[in-house]
């Protein structure tokens, strides 16, 4: 789970060593995600949380 508690939006948001590469579903907004090896990049709106799976 990734949470942005701020009013500012995270665009290309970079969690590096992400446990590992290959793709993720998104749980909330049931979507697949690739995930690199370089790390995980993705957009985090403000006041909101993604769970992946």
């Amino acid at each position: 789970m990734v949470a942005n508690f701020a009013d500012i939006y995270l665009s290309g948001y970079c969690i590096p060593n992400f446990p590992a590469g290959g793709n993720r579903h998104e749980w909330m907004y049931n979507k697949i995600v690739q995930v690199g090896d370089e790390g995980f990049k993705f957009d985090l709106p403000e006041w909101s949380a993604q769970v992946f799976v």
